[in-house]
C-alpha cells in the first residue's frame, strides 16, 4: 500500500496513527494454482506456511483447512485427497488483531503494558513491538511474511536432522542423527551422508540402512574450529545428508553449513560473586556487541543484502556477539548464516519480551510449538551460543509496580 500510495508515510510526524487504523479490517489474500501432474500422484501432501501475521482462516476449494494464531510459528496442512486437477482456490483471510486485542485488554488481572505499546497484546503470538514500542511506531501488519510451499511424498523424507559434537584434544566427534517420516516400510531406504571440509574437499561419506532414526558418526583429526570474530577463522563445513531408496534414487535431501566449536557458559564464582561469560574452545571470551531489533517496522523491506551489510559492520567494528532482542521476531536463516560467516556469537531471546502472559493450556501448547519449529531450525548454526527465555522480566516482577 505504501508503494501504491494508498497510505501516507507511517514515519512522518504522528502518520502512524492514521495508518494503524487500516489494521481494524480483516485482509483476504487469494491465489489460483494448477499442481503439477507429479504433486496430484502422491500419497501424501501438504501445504507449508512459513510465516503467517497472525490470525488467519485458511480455506483450499472452499474446504476449511485451519485457524492459525502465530506468526512464529510453521503450520504444516495435509492437503492429500483435497487438491484437484486444473486450477485450485487457495484464500487465507487475516482477522483484525487490533479487534482481538482490544477485546483482550480488558481482562482487569494483568494491567502491565510495555512502554509505547497497546493494551492486550500479549494475548496474541505477534512480534509485540508491531503494537509500538519505548522505539517504535504502533503498526500491526497482516499477511503472508514467509513463503508458502506445497509438499508431497509417497515413501519417505527427512524430518529432521540433528548434529552433536564432541571436543576432544586434536579431535572431534560427529554424530548426524536423522529422523525420518515414512508412509511405507524403511527396510529399503538408505541415509548417506557427506561431510566436506571448508576447502571443498569430501572428507567422509557414509551410508547406513534406514530405521524411524539414523545416525552417522565421524570423526575428525586436527579439525578446523570455529572461533569468534577477533579471536580466530570461521571455517565452515558442509553436510549433506541424502535419503534414498532402494534403487538408490534420492528421495530428499537436507544441506547445511556447520562450525566445529565447543561453546559453552562459565559461571565460575570471582570476587564479585559469580561470573557469566562464553567458553569457545576452552577459551573464555569477552562478549561485545549489541542488540539486534527488527530492522524495519515494515517487514518486508528487510533484505539479505541489507541484513548482511549491517552484520558486516558489526565484525568491523570488532564485535563478537549480537542478542536477537525478544519483542521482534525469529530471524530469517540468512541472519545466523551470516553471523556463523561473521564470527558473531548469537544471543538468541526467545520472542517474550517485557510482557506478562495468561499461561493456560493452549498458550502453552502455541508457545512449545513456536520454539520447537524455531531451534530445530537454527540449532545446527555455529553462531547460535545462548537461548534466553525472557527480556527483564525477572527484574520486573522484583522491581517495577506496575507489574505486580
Amino acid at each position: 500500500m505504501l508503494d501504491a500510495k494508498l497510505v501516507c508515510d507511517p514515519f512522518y510526524r504522528k502518520n502512524e496513527y492514521e495508518v494503524r487504523e487500516l489494521f481494524n479490517q480483516d485482509f483476504c489474500y487469494t491465489l489460483c494454482f494448477v499442481p503439477q501432474k507429479e504433486i496430484l500422484k502422491q500419497e501424501y501432501a501438504e501445504l507449508v506456511f512459513y510465516g503467517l501475521d497472525t490470525l488467519a482462516d485458511i480455506r483450499l476449494n472452499g474446504e476449511f483447512l485451519a485457524s492459525v494464531d502465530n506468526m512464529h510459528r510453521t503450520w504444516r496442512l495435509p492437503v492429500a485427497g483435497k487438491l484437484k486437477k486444473g486450477e485450485n482456490h487457495l484464500e487465507i483471510i487475516f482477522r483484525s488483531s487490533l479487534k482481538f486485542i482490544r477485546e483482550k485488554g480488558q481482562d482487569p488481572s494483568i494491567h502491565y503494558v510495555a512502554k509505547g505499546c497497546i493494551r492486550g497484546n500479549n494475548y496474541l503470538r505477534k512480534a509485540h513491538c508491531m503494537f509500538g514500542w519505548d522505539w517504535g511506531p504502533q503498526l500491526p501488519d497482516a499477511g503472508i511474511w514467509r513463503p508458502v510451499e506445497l509438499c508431497a511424498f509417497s515413501d519417505a523424507r527427512i524430518a529432521d536432522v540433528r548434529i552433536k559434537q564432541e571436543h576432544c584434544t586434536g579431535t572431534v566427534f560427529l554424530q548426524t542423527e536423522v529422523r525420518l517420516a515414512q508412509l511405507a516400510d524403511l527396510e529399503s531406504y538408505t541415509v548417506c551422508c557427506t561431510l566436506t571440509s571448508p576447502s571443498g574437499d569430501a572428507l567422509y561419506a557414509q551410508s547406513v540402512s534406514a530405521e524411524e532414526t539414523a545416525a552417522v558418526s565421524f570423526v575428525l583429526k586436527s579439525p578446523q574450529l570455529w572461533w569468534p570474530n577477533t579471536y580466530g577463522e570461521q571455517p565452515l563445513y558442509t553436510l549433506n545428508v541424502e535419503l534414498h531408496d532402494k534403487d538408490s534414487q534420492v528421495l530428499d535431501d537436507w544441506h547445511k553449513q556447520i562450525g566445529l566449536r565447543e561453546l559453552t557458559i562459565s559461571r565460575n564464582q570471582d570476587e564479585w560473586g559469580e561470573e557469566f561469560c562464553f567458553r569457545v574452545n576452552g577459551v573464555k571470551i569477552f562478549a561485545m556487541g549489541a542488540d539486534y531489533i527488527p530492522e524495519d517496522s515494515v517487514v518486508t523491506r528487510v533484505t539479505p543484502e541489507q541484513t548482511l551489510r549491517l552484520l558486516k559492520d558489526c565484525a568491523a567494528a570488532n564485535f563478537n556477539t549480537i542478542r536477537v532482542w525478544g519483542g521482534g521476531y525469529y530471524p530469517d536463516d540468512w541472519f545466523y548464516d551470516a553471523c556463523d560467516r561473521l564470527g558473531l556469537i548469537v544471543w538468541q531471546d526467545a520472542m517474550f519480551a517485557c510482557n506478562v502472559y495468561r499461561m493456560d493450556a493452549a498458550f502453552e501448547e502455541n508457545i512449545r510449538a513456536e520454539l520447537r519449529d524455531n531451534l530445530l531450525r537454527i540449532r545446527h548454526h555455529a553462531c547460535l551460543g545462548l537461548l534466553c527465555g525472557n527480556n527483564e522480566m525477572e527484574l520486573g516482577w522484583v522491581g517495577w509496580e506496575d507489574v505486580v
